[in-house]
């Protein structure tokens, strides 16, 4: 990462820029997962301070875990997350 980005539209726009595609299906782009894209949260949160470890739980699909140095949080408090999300041909139902 170059510099942290200055505000919450540069970040959008820095994370919307990294190939993320569902691998699943026919993504039509061999630059497939989330790991680029994990990588990127991965700098900017040592660049925010935060310890950063990554959970690899399928190849180029990593989990990122960062941990800002503090009291933890009281029971019930979000905490934010990326998530992979499915994309459904029209001819097939998602399943619920």
């Amino acid at each position: 990462m170059h510099s942290i980005p200055a505000n919450v539209i540069e970040l959008c726009q820095a994370l919307v820029r990294i190939p993320s595609v569902n691998p699943d299906g026919d993504p039509g782009t061999t630059q497939t997962g989330e790991k680029a894209c994990a990588e990127f949260i991965g700098e900017f949160l040592r660049a925010s301070g935060a310890q950063v470890s990554f959970d690899e739980i399928e190849p180029g699909r990593p989990n990122v875990i960062g941990r800002f140095p503090s009291e933890p949080l009281p029971d019930g408090k979000p905490s934010p997350n990326i998530t992979g999300i499915m994309v459904w041909p029209s001819s097939v139902s998602p399943p619920i």
